[in-house]
């Protein structure tokens, strides 16, 4: 897989396997309707996403919001079983930690579901795990930050699946196969 280093080639590979994958794993889970916001043209989708909220789905709640994130596992090994969180910026942008945790605190729009998908190196299946947000988001402010930052200096706070599972965070994982 070639790296992107355009916002719209990112977003067009991301929703290509949203499509291939995610897509597939929410609706094993139950999820129905499901329309991404990822559509830059459409104001109420950027308002959405603006809030975080990149899928909009239906549950047996009726509607909802998800976060959701695709990441594709590399050669060199690391470990991708966790949730992250950007907390920091090199420009200093506001980054979507800092706003999930106004939008929980202020009862705005916000994803009540966090979706990580990781895409396994060949690139014909891919591990997909579903937590509540506001879980997630919990312990990652109430535990001591495990802080990942890239080569760009852009910083993240992760919550590894195994730490949410000890501490009581209900997760949900399927596997899904490109094929299929």
């Amino acid at each position: 897989m070639t790296v992107s280093t355009t916002f719209k080639n990112d977003s067009e590979t991301s929703q290509k396997r949203f499509e291939q994958f995610t897509r597939k794993a929410l609706e094993k889970l139950g999820f129905k309707n499901i329309y991404s916001t990822e559509d830059r043209n459409e104001p109420i989708k950027q308002m959405l996403d603006f809030n975080g909220v990149d899928v909009v789905a239906q549950d047996e709640n009726g509607l909802t919001f998800l976060a959701s994130r695709v990441i594709q596992k590399k050669s060199y090994g690391r470990d991708y079983e966790n949730f992250s969180f950007r907390s920091k910026r090199p420009t200093g942008g506001k980054t979507e930690l800092p706003k999930l945790i106004h939008n929980i605190k202020s009862g705005n729009p916000r994803p009540i579901w966090h979706v990580q998908t990781t895409i396994d190196e060949n690139e014909e299946s891919a591990s997909v795990t579903v937590a509540k947000t506001k879980d997630v988001i919990s312990y990652v402010t109430s535990h001591e930050p495990k802080i990942k930052t890239t080569d760009d200096g852009t910083e993240f706070w992760l919550a590894p699946f195994s730490d949410l599972r000890r501490a009581g965070v209900e997760l949900k994982t399927i596997r899904i196969d490109a094929k299929k």
